[in-house]
């Protein structure tokens, strides 16, 4: 049992770690194209232009400093705590939306039945979700996907059928997690259960 609840912590803070150099990635690629801009075109910009260059470099560039700050406290964070499913939820999307086909694209929708709530170590349950969110969402080029949250009871669907190397590697992944969740997977549904977490 902790040699399996030790697979789901490094496995969860696998998935973080590579959720959060994705989205990175972007940010800092979007800093290097306002330097090239400025590079290509420093002979006629006026003063005004480049300071607003300048400025929106750094405003990158803060922005990425604060999202190393929280990828760095959210890794080290084994806090037990009660986490309630939407907020997760909410999280999750929203991380993914750095995403532009998955923010633009695909159509979200979240029904609460009945609040739902688990108990988890910070960095455990980001990291499912996490990679939850890269295995599930990006698969999604488009359509729509509907979330219902159940008490403990989480429950995606979609109007596509998710083709079968990405339904291989969503299965997977879960498989690592059979410790904290039960589920249950098809072409456009996954249902996830969460069981009591025992560190």
């Amino acid at each position: 049992m902790k040699e399996d609840l030790f697979f789901c912590k490094t496995l969860a803070l696998g998935s973080l770690t590579k959720g959060y150099f994705h989205n990175l990635r972007g940010m800092l690629q979007g800093a290097f194209l306002e330097v090239q801009i400025l590079l290509m075109k420093k002979a006629s910009l006026t003063q005004e232009e480049l300071t607003q260059r300048l400025e929106k470099v750094f405003n990158q560039l803060k922005k990425l400093n604060q999202r190393l700050e929280i990828a760095y406290s959210d890794l080290n964070d084994d806090s037990l705590s009660s986490w309630d499913l939407k907020i997760l939820i909410e999280e999750a999307l929203a991380f993914w939306e750095a995403d532009l086909t998955f923010k633009h694209n695909v159509a979200k929708e979240i029904l609460e039945e009945k609040k739902g709530e688990v108990k988890f170590p910070n960095n455990l349950i980001r990291g499912f979700f996490c990679g939850l969110g890269e295995l599930l969402f990006l698969s999604l080029k488009e359509g729509r996907l509907w979330i219902k949250i159940n008490g403990e009871l989480l429950e995606f669907s979609w109007d596509r059928t998710l083709e079968p190397p990405s339904l291989e590697r969503l299965k997977t992944f879960l498989e690592g997690f059979t410790t904290l969740i039960d589920f249950d997977l098809n072409h456009q549904r996954l249902s996830l259960k969460f069981k009591s977490y025992e560190g």
